[in-house]
């Protein structure tokens, strides 16, 4: 039973922009949603919902935008960072943290995240996908 996906909401939060992307998977579509203002220090955070419960998941972390055809979808970010990371019992996880000194302003990143799972193409699901510009 999922108790927690319908309080998700995929929107906007500040130098975040929502780019789509979603591939739907068994609970729908997955959402990410990106937090933090992208100075050196402040914490960041990411958030993925209503994805399938105790499943792995990848995170594409990339420097710019590729748009690459993926497992019956599209990956938007270019490939450059992988992180894998398991969903909980209610299908989510949060990955929080400090936003690294040097970044430059005006520096744009993408995020990206496929989750396994029986009912999407290939055995995929994909979020909607996300990008930041450091102030």
């Amino acid at each position: 039973m999922r108790v927690a996906a319908a309080r998700w909401v995929c929107h906007e939060r500040g130098a975040w922009r929502h780019l789509g992307a979603e591939l739907a998977g068994t609970h729908g579509k997955p959402c990410l949603t990106g937090d933090g203002d992208l100075l050196a220090g402040s914490t960041t955070e990411l958030a993925l919902a209503n994805a399938l419960e105790n499943a792995l998941s990848g995170l594409f972390i990339g420097f710019r935008e590729a748009q690459l055809p993926f497992a019956g979808g599209r990956l938007v970010p270019s490939p450059d960072l992988l992180l894998l990371l398991p969903t909980g019992p209610l299908g989510q996880w949060t990955a929080a943290g400090p936003f690294p000194a040097g970044v430059p302003p005006g520096f744009e990143f993408f995020v990206h995240v496929w989750i396994q799972g029986p009912a999407g193409p290939f055995g995929l699901a994909g979020s909607n996908a996300v990008s930041a510009t450091t102030p």
